[in-house]
């Protein structure tokens, strides 16, 4: 069969097995109908451009089909915002650090994971003097033991969770 648009249709129907297949493994969207409209117009772009010195039909349309869905995946979808004016102005004058939490959120799910790897008792002192503000003194009536107990166990969990990130190559001030 002769490479040109007079058999457009029959040429997508002959590479439907490519064009799926190409689509299966790059386009994550949930609209295969779409994907498959995209294929044809770049079927038909193929077809206009292919030169048959270079190489065959099927390696040079399995490479712009890639390309093409590829492409597409990594194109942002827009999002509109309807924001009244008074939200606008809310959110302008809002003096909230955005990036400052994204990173604090960022090392805290860091420490989480980090934190695995400590007994659940040195994690329980952690949460605690940590996240719920409780000091030694509270946490060794809390726990029944001395206050140098929990005060080595918070040691040597600040020490190995520290370790774990010398131990990967990263600084502290890295993540801040």
């Amino acid at each position: 069969m002769k490479i040109c648009l007079e058999n457009a249709d029959l040429i997508v129907e002959k590479y439907r097995p490519l064009i799926v297949s190409v689509i299966e493994s790059t386009y994550f969207g949930n609209d295969f109908d779409d994907a498959y409209d995209l294929s044809v117009e770049v079927v038909i772009n193929c077809i206009e451009n292919y030169d048959p010195s270079i190489s065959s039909f099927g390696a040079y349309l399995k490479s712009y089909l890639r390309y093409a869905h590829l492409n597409r995946a990594n194109k942002k979808d827009h999002v509109a915002i309807d924001l009244n004016e008074e939200k606008y102005e809310a959110v302008l004058k809002n003096d909230d650090d955005i990036e400052k939490d994204f990173f604090n959120n960022e090392l805290r799910k860091i420490l989480f994971k980090k934190m695995n790897a400590l007994s659940h008792f040195q994690k329980n002192i952690l949460v605690d003097y940590y996240f719920n503000a409780l000091s030694l003194d509270e946490m060794s009536k809390k726990y029944d033991r001395s206050y140098q107990t929990i005060a080595n166990n918070k040691s040597m969990a600040l020490k190995r969770i520290k370790n774990q990130f010398i131990k990967e190559n990263r600084s502290y001030y890295d993540l801040i």
